[in-house]
C-alpha cells in the first residue's frame, strides 16, 4: 500500500489539492451511503417491529396491502442475479486478461 505521506512521491500543489478532493468525496460517499441505510431503517422499523425479523426474512409472502412482508423471494432472485451475473462476467474477464497478456507479447 502506497502511503499518503511517503517522501519519496510528488508533493507538487496539484498532487496535494487532489489527495484532499479525493479525501472529501470519499468522506462524502460514505456520509451519503450512511444515510440511506439510515432512512431505510427508518422507514423500515414499523413493518420490522410488527411482523417480527425472523419471519421477515423467512416468510416468502409480499403482500403490503394485507400487511403480509417477507423478503425470502427478493433474497433469492438477488443471490440467483449475483450467481448469474459471476458466471457470465468471470469467464469473460479471464478470456480478456489472457487475450491482452498474449497480445502485450506479440
Amino acid at each position: 500500500m502506497i502511503s499518503s505521506l511517503n517522501t519519496t512521491l510528488s508533493r507538487s500543489r496539484s498532487d496535494i489539492l487532489l489527495l484532499w478532493s479525493l479525501r472529501i468525496l470519499a468522506g462524502l460517499a460514505g456520509s451519503l451511503l450512511l444515510l440511506v441505510v439510515g432512512f431505510l431503517f427508518y422507514e423500515s422499523w414499523p413493518a420490522i417491529r410488527q411482523i417480527g425479523l425472523f419471519r421477515f426474512f423467512t416468510d416468502s409472502d409480499w403482500f403490503p396491502t394485507e400487511n403480509s412482508y417477507g423478503m425470502t423471494a427478493m433474497i433469492v432472485g438477488t443471490l440467483w442475479a449475483t450467481a448469474g451475473s459471476v458466471v457470465l462476467a468471470g469467464p469473460l474477464g479471464i478470456l480478456s486478461a489472457l487475450f491482452v497478456s498474449i497480445m502485450r507479447l506479440q
